[in-house]
């Protein structure tokens, strides 16, 4: 007489042989279980990972963030005091004396690359 497992669906010479295979397959099934818990586990574990790292990344941008906007007021201020005093001390010279020019020396063979030179920074204001 042939016996059919109603867990693994298979049939069986002998009631023994359903009994080690259904414990078998018992067996298997409980490993494959734990090897998804598993899996899940590591998974879960290196995104809670990832996140932390990514947290902590996060206030390193903001830091240097902060820094940056902190160097870049400073040098406001420091571009506006100098201003001011150019400001100051060339309506102090044309005060005394009237106008103001500035001197351009050639660099090199002819002054027309030089002006290009001198006043290219000028060309890139909007």
């Amino acid at each position: 007489m042939k016996i059919i497992s109603e867990i693994t669906g298979k049939t069986y010479p002998s009631v023994e042989a359903c009994l080690a295979a259904e414990k078998e397959f018992t067996e298997q099934q409980n490993r494959l279980r734990k090897a998804k818990e598993d899996a899940a586990k590591k998974e879960k574990a290196e995104r809670e990972a990832k996140e932390k790292a990514r947290g902590e990344r996060a206030k390193e941008v903001e830091k240097a963030y902060k820094v940056a906007m902190s160097v870049r007021e400073d040098c406001q201020k420091r571009i506006e005091e100098a201003d001011a005093n150019y400001q100051k001390l060339l309506n102090e010279f044309l005060k005394d004396y009237k106008q103001f020019h500035f001197t351009v020396e050639s660099k090199g063979n002819s002054l027309f690359p030089s002006l290009l030179f001198d006043l290219n920074p000028f060309l890139l204001l909007p």
